[in-house]
């Protein structure tokens, strides 16, 4: 079985782990090819690009760095802040996990696309007008 791991600083040393063991308080170490692996704050950058378009649709690579960000009403376009689902295009950086799994930006957006939806009334008995203008 192939297992995905994550390189991360713990007690000073770089150490080698599985996904599903990083916690937030761990320091990541991204370079290019990386997938996030949680919901990060960029703690240092350098040349660092990533996708997000599976988060957000966007097409081309954005630029994120360390530098504290209080521009953006969105999370997402936080220039300081990476999360799980991204891929890292060029460039290194290290950072912060804040959120993990289910509580991640993803997690959310999963979470929402599995509830059930509520039955849409039909055009007919929402809009009689509508229903008698297509001939019913």
């Amino acid at each position: 079985m192939i297992r995905s791991t994550v390189i991360t600083i713990r007690e000073g040393s770089s150490v080698q782990i599985n996904l599903e063991d990083i916690v937030p308080g761990d320091i990541v170490v991204l370079a290019a090819g990386s997938i996030i692996p949680a919901d990060l704050r960029i703690l240092t950058a350098k040349d660092f690009f990533i996708n997000q378009s599976s988060l957000t649709g966007e097409s081309l690579p954005v630029e994120k760095n360390a530098s504290p960000d209080t521009t953006s009403p969105d999370a997402l376009g936080l220039k300081n802040a990476a999360f799980q689902g991204a891929t890292v295009i060029s460039g290194s950086a290290r950072g912060l996990v804040v959120n993990t799994g289910a509580r991640t930006v993803l997690g959310r957006i999963s979470r929402t696309s599995r509830r059930p939806r509520s039955p849409r009334p039909s055009t007919r008995a929402s809009s009689p007008l509508c229903g008698s203008w297509l001939g019913s």
